[in-house]
């Protein structure tokens, strides 16, 4: 009970809303709420439900059973290692016919065997300061090596992808 009304008080919060508003969408009295929100009295099925449908959540999210608003972004997460806030950012890009970001992620992971993933993770936890000594002993900024090393992964897979499409 405790969970359930720590997700309710956290639901409530991102919307914005007051205990007296979210009483308000449900016909509840604001002290009702306030006891569901301290795990002081138990909500019916009913009350779940009308709250999941105000929060946009699947009811296994209010009552504990899975960890992320939705089951879909819960069985992502786990089957990733995702955290839920990018796997509903991939979810909103698909909606949103954002196809290049999920065909770039898709050619990446499907072609490259995660390689240019690699390369850009170091990227961008690399120092931004930090040198590197190349084979000719000149030292060279991590970050412009590693720029060009991506770049170059990038032409790499461009051209596998092509090459695959003209083979199917």
């Amino acid at each position: 009970m405790i969970e359930m009304g720590r997700r309710i008080k956290q639901c409530r919060s991102e919307l914005k809303m007051t205990q007296e508003d979210l009483g308000n969408a449900l016909n509840y009295t604001r002290q009702k709420i306030s006891s569901m929100e301290k795990g002081e009295s138990e909500a019916t099925i009913d009350d779940i439900r009308r709250m999941a449908k105000v929060f946009k959540c699947d009811i296994g999210y209010l009552v504990g059973e899975y960890s992320e608003k939705t089951r879909q972004i819960t069985d992502v997460v786990s089957e990733t290692g995702l955290t839920g806030e990018a796997a509903n950012e991939l979810r909103i890009a698909k909606q949103q016919n954002c196809y290049f970001v999920i065909r770039a992620l898709n050619e990446m992971l499907c072609y490259d065997n995660l390689r240019l993933l690699d390369l850009i993770g170091q990227y961008v936890m690399m120092d931004e300061h930090e040198t590197v000594e190349l084979n000719d002993g000149e030292r060279i900024d991590k970050g412009v090596l590693y720029s060009r090393k991506i770049e170059q992964e990038m032409v790499k897979l461009r051209s596998g992808v092509q090459q695959k499409e003209r083979g199917n």
